[in-house]
This record gives structure tokens, C-alpha cells and sequence, in this order.
């Protein structure tokens, strides 16, 4: 049976998880790729001190990987790039409530891949993937119909509503694909390191890759800080 400290803990990420989606969409004048860049980087900075005392403390050292095994990390950090880059990026483009219900349909997509794979499905699973599967599509259209005022604006400042109805929930969707796949790669690299390291370095390597991913799409950032704060501090 499940320990409850199993549950609170469930429970306990739920209400985190829920309030991300919130929190990025109040930061404006920022591109989407560059918030999921400073979300990942702003974590592993705070992660860094407990993954340096499981390597060097108690948590029994550098972990015995094999050169696959430490590939994978790359495989994983694209997964979760690609989870907080194409979700930062259907905030932008469609309602929260919208991005967080596709955003997390992984489980329904989990179920597609047994199927396709020829894995049996139990009659729940099924049952469950169905109502999440016309529970998006009710959203996806209410989004369509809806007032529009809890549609969001694009980078360059076009009303999100001039973009297809579909594009949120597409680019959504793509950020559970990524879930997806970093799941997939935790569920062999996890038990073979320890916690603290592990999430340490999933959010270390998917900050690089969304660098690489603004680099490549020609996304203008720089290595500063920001004037305001600085000019406060001095002030103070």
C-alpha cells in the first residue's frame, strides 16, 4: 500500500504544479522560451547545493552509470525542455485552463501508445482516456466560441485570437509529447542515482537546450541584469 506521506506529497505538487501556469502568465514583456529558460535555471541554481551534498555527503557519490545511461540525461533534458518550452508557449496563445488540460494529457497519451504498441488496455484506462480525450475537445471549442478575454496576446503584441482556434491546444499537446518522453527516460535513470542529483540535472541540461532553442530561432537575450533591479539596490 501507498504510505501518506505518498498522498500529501501528490497532493502537495498538484497545488505547485497548478500555480506555475498562473505565475508565468503574469510575467510580461518576456518571450515564452525565455521564462521557461529562467524557470529551469532559477531551479537547478536552488537544486545545486543538495545535489553537491548527495555527491560528496551522504548520498553515496558520483552515481556507476554507463556511457548510455549518462546520454540519456541529454534524451531526458530535450523531453523537459520540450515540456516548458511549448507549454510557456500555449500560455501565449490560448486561455491557462486551456494549456494546463492538454499540457498534462500525457497519461492519455500513454494510453495511445500501448495501443498503438498492441499493450492491453484495461476497461478504466480506456474509460479514463476517453473522458480526458472529449473533456479537450469540449475546452479546445468553448475556447473557440468564448468571450475572448481570457485569451492571451502573442509576442508581438497581436490578439491571440488571430491565430487558429487550434494552434494553443496543438502547441499544448506538444508539451505533454515532451512529458512523455522524459518520463519514459526517469523511469530507467531514476533508480540508479539519487533524487537530489538526478533532478538536478534534468533541469541543469533542459536550461541549456532552451538556450540552444532561443539561440537557434534568433531570440535576442543577454547575459545582464535587469536595470530597474540594479538601480534599486544601489538605491538601498
Amino acid at each position: 500500500s501507498v504510505p501518506i506521506i505518498g498522498y500529501v506529497l501528490l497532493v502537495g505538487a498538484s497545488l505547485c504544479l497548478s500555480s506555475t501556469g498562473a505565475v508565468l502568465d503574469k510575467q510580461k514583456g518576456v518571450t515564452p522560451l525565455l521564462k521557461g529558460y529562467w524557470r529551469m535555471s532559477a531551479t537547478w541554481i536552488c537544486l545545486l547545493p543538495f545535489a553537491l551534498k548527495s555527491l560528496f555527503g551522504s548520498g553515496g557519490g558520483i552515481p556507476k552509470l554507463s556511457r548510455k545511461e549518462w546520454s540519456l540525461f541529454l534524451l531526458c533534458g530535450i523531453g523537459y525542455a520540450s515540456t516548458s518550452g511549448f507549454f510557456v508557449l500555449a500560455l501565449s496563445l490560448t486561455s491557462v485552463m486551456t494549456t494546463f488540460i492538454f499540457a498534462n494529457c500525457h497519461c492519455l497519451l500513454f494510453v495511445v501508445l500501448k495501443l498503438i504498441t498492441g499493450n492491453p488496455i484495461g476497461w478504466k484506462e480506456g474509460l479514463g482516456a476517453t473522458i480526458g480525450f472529449v473533456g479537450g475537445v469540449v475546452v479546445a471549442i468553448g475556447g473557440k466560441s468564448g468571450s475572448g478575454k481570457d485569451h492571451r496576446f502573442l509576442e508581438e503584441e497581436e490578439p491571440a485570437e488571430s491565430a487558429p482556434f487550434y494552434l494553443g491546444p496543438l502547441v499544448a499537446l506538444f508539451s505533454a509529447c515532451g512529458t512523455v518522453l522524459y518520463l519514459s527516460v526517469a523511469k530507467r535513470l531514476r533508480p540508479r542515482c539519487d533524487i537530489w542529483f538526478y533532478t538536478f540535472m534534468q533541469y541543469f541540461v533542459s536550461s541549456w537546450w532552451l538556450l540552444g532553442a532561443m539561440w537557434v530561432s534568433g531570440e535576442h537575450f543577454a547575459f545582464s541584469a535587469d536595470s530597474l533591479t540594479l538601480c534599486n539596490a544601489n538605491l538601498s
